[in-house]
């Protein structure tokens, strides 16, 4: 016997209608498919004997009573719409509120129950947002923003522990090659974040948490090839260091470098994150209390050169003579660099053969 995919639908119903009758006859109350099931079936019989349309809904409606039902059932099985054949053809009959009462809500199991009202905090920071991808990303509400996806092009830095000022849920889409602004609030209750990118992995306040989930952006390429570069000059981004040190983040455009300078006594460590760097060092230790305009002659054979590629890094003291340079001609390079303490002066200097000369003091209120 060949029977169609409605023909085939009916008898389904009609086994579940049966069972669910036989349970119903030892006692047992129905539950959600038990209930639907019968109470289909009977408008089915019901067109099939002749009833009208109107009819047939009442008597399905009439089937079960809320004593007949699991508890909950009836805040479930809101409705029933099954297609029956009626003498003038097939319809559609609707049965709204099937059970008949017996509603239990907010005591029904599984229901919702609303929360107290909710004002969403104002953002903190608002940082500017470029999607650098040719399909479209979304960051839910709660995602630590400093992890999100690496081609989101901002200001990483300072989204540190922060998550977007958006209700809980939701989410904000940035359209490929779309800037946008997005709010930022900190993250709040215990401030631990686990997983995401795993650039923290811990609570986001521990000492040294910050300087090392920037040494870990650092590392992580896909990351730094989404820093803002300028395609002419240094960037660069300070960031608190663990121990009362100081990190930057400097990018570097092809041709660029820093010229001849030292760090004010302070010791000192960079990295190359991405692209080369050289490094041309004096290996001499020069006086620190020139003025301004002091030429010093250098002796011979103490010029020092390094060639340092991802993740190779130098460290220096407190009296440390150098210029670093990306020589590439077309790839910007990105360094990680941190100074202990914190950098209270740079000297600069010219050069000219064996000759160095100090020009220039600069104090921490130039560079931000």
């Amino acid at each position: 016997m060949r029977l169609t995919p409605t023909e085939r639908d009916r008898l389904l119903i009609f086994n579940a209608a049966q069972l669910a009758r036989a349970r119903q006859a030892r006692g047992l109350r129905l539950n959600v498919p038990e209930a639907t099931a019968l109470i289909s079936d009977t408008v089915c019989e019901a067109a099939r004997d002749g009833a009208r349309l109107a009819e047939a809904v009442a008597t399905g409606r009439a089937v079960l009573g809320p004593d007949d039902v699991l508890p909950g059932v009836a805040d479930v099985l809101t409705e029933i719409q099954v297609e029956a054949v009626f003498e003038d053809g097939s319809r559609l009959a609707v049965l709204a509120d099937p059970i008949g009462g017996g509603h239990t809500g907010d005591q029904a199991p599984g229901a919702l129950l609303p929360g107290p009202p909710h004002a969403e905090p104002s953002p903190v920071l608002i940082v500017a947002v470029t999607n650098t991808a040719t399909v479209p990303v979304s960051v839910t509400s709660h995602f630590h923003f400093f992890e999100a996806n690496p081609r989101l092009r901002f200001d990483r830095a300072a989204a540190y522990g922060m998550r977007l000022a958006v209700p809980a849920g939701s989410s904000l889409r940035f359209g490929p090659g779309e800037t946008r602004e997005a709010g930022l609030v900190p993250i709040g209750g215990a401030r631990v974040v686990t997983g995401f990118a795993g650039l923290v992995d811990g609570p986001l306040d521990a000492p040294g948490a910050r300087a090392e989930a920037l040494r870990r952006a650092a590392a992580d390429t896909a990351l730094v090839a989404t820093l803002p570069l300028d395609p002419e000059g240094r960037t660069w981004l300070r960031l608190d260091g663990p121990g009362g040190s100081e990190a930057w983040l400097i990018g570097w455009p092809p041709g660029t470098g820093t010229g001849w300078h030292d760090h004010g006594g302070s010791y000192g460590a960079f990295a190359t994150a991405a692209g080369s760097l050289r490094e041309d060092s004096l290996a001499h230790r020069l006086p620190t209390d020139g003025r301004t305009g002091t030429t010093l002659e250098l002796p011979e054979g103490i010029d020092r050169t390094r060639e340092l590629s991802p993740p190779q890094g130098r460290a220096f003291g407190p009296h440390h003579v150098h210029q670093v340079l990306n020589t590439a001609d077309h790839t910007h390079a990105v360094s990680v660099h941190a100074y202990y303490p914190p950098l209270p002066l740079m000297r600069r200097y010219s050069r000219s053969g064996q000759a160095l000369r100090l020009e220039q003091i600069e104090r921490p209120e130039d560079w931000q």
